[in-house]
C-alpha cells in the first residue's frame, strides 16, 4: 500500500495563504468571531479487498493542533476556523464515490461556511474530485496532498485538466529525475519502464513521468533509451513480463501497488 500523506500543518497553512485576504475584512463585532470551515477529506479505514492507503484517522489530531494554533493567533483576526473531517475513500479505489457524496453533502448542501478542500491525500479522489470546484456555484479551493505526477503533468495542457487544484507535496517527477541521474552516473544506456494503470493515477503516470524524463535527457554525449514501456494491470503481467525477457533488457523501473511489485 502506498501512503501519499504529509503533515497537516503544511496542509492548512497554504489554504490560508490562499484565503489571506479573507484576513483583511472588516468584522465590525471585536469579540464575535465569524466561522469558516474547511472540509478534510481523508480515507477512512476500509476492509476492501482493493483498498489501498487508508489511514487518514490518524491526520486528525496533527489537524486540530493546527487549527488551535491558527484561533489562538492573529492569522485570521475576527474568524475562527474549523474542519469537517469526513472520508473520501481509500486510496487506488476508483469509484470515489464516498468522495463525492460527501463533498456534495458538506460543501453544497450545507449552510456551512465551507471556504476550502484540503486532504485529497490519493490521487483517485483528488481525480475525480477536481473537475468539480469552480463549476455548478462551487467556489471552493482544493488543497491536495496527493504527489501523484499527474497534477503537474495536466498544466501542459490548454485549458490545465485540473484548473482549480493546489498542492502541498512535492511530485514524484522528481523520482524521475533522480532515475536520469543514475543512469549518467552508473552509464546506464537503457532501462524499461512498466506502470501499473488500474490502481489510480498515480502509478501510471509516475512510470510516464520516467519515461519522458529518460527520452528528454538523451542527447548526443550520451543515448538514454527506454527499451520498453508497458502499463500493466494484475490480470496482464505474464505477456509483458515475456516482453521483457525478449527484450533482453536488464534494469527495470517499477511503478505499481505492493501486490503487483510481488506478483
Amino acid at each position: 500500500a502506498l501512503c501519499m500523506c504529509s503533515s497537516m500543518d503544511s496542509v492548512l497553512v497554504s489554504l490560508l495563504v490562499l484565503f489571506s485576504n479573507v484576513a483583511l475584512l472588516r468584522v465590525d463585532a471585536v469579540d464575535q468571531r465569524q466561522p469558516l470551515y474547511l472540509l478534510n477529506l481523508i480515507p477512512f479505514r476500509d476492509d476492501r479487498p482493493d483498498a489501498g492507503w487508508d489511514e487518514g484517522l490518524e491526520l486528525i489530531p496533527a489537524a486540530n493542533l493546527a487549527i488551535q494554533h491558527i484561533n489562538r493567533s492573529e492569522i485570521l483576526k475576527g474568524y475562527e476556523l474549523n474542519v469537517i473531517n469526513t472520508n473520501s475513500e481509500a486510496c487506488q479505489l476508483n469509484n470515489g464515490n464516498d468522495g463525492i457524496v460527501n463533498f456534495v453533502r458538506y460543501s453544497i448542501h450545507s449552510d456551512k461556511n465551507i471556504v476550502g478542500v484540503v486532504g485529497l491525500f490519493c490521487s483517485t479522489s483528488a481525480e475525480k474530485l477536481s473537475p468539480v470546484a469552480g463549476r455548478d456555484g462551487v467556489d471552493l479551493i482544493q488543497i491536495a496532498s496527493s504527489n501523484s505526477p499527474e497534477f503537474v503533468l495536466s498544466l501542459e495542457l490548454d485549458p490545465p485538466k485540473y484548473p482549480h487544484l493546489y498542492r502541498t507535496m512535492s511530485s514524484t517527477l522528481a523520482l524521475s529525475e533522480v532515475v536520469v541521474e543514475m543512469m549518467k552516473m552508473f552509464k546506464w544506456e537503457k532501462i524499461s519502464v512498466i506502470g501499473e494503470e488500474l490502481a489510480g493515477i498515480f502509478f501510471s503516470s509516475s512510470a510516464k513521468a520516467v519515461e519522458m524524463a529518460v527520452r528528454a535527457a538523451s542527447n548526443d554525449s550520451q543515448e538514454l533509451r527506454i527499451l520498453l514501456y508497458r502499463e500493466i494491470s494484475q490480470s496482464y503481467i505474464s505477456p509483458v513480463l515475456i516482453e521483457l525477457q525478449k527484450s533482453g533488457g536488464k534494469l527495470v523501473v517499477v511503478s505499481a501497488t505492493l501486490e503487483t511489485v510481488k506478483r
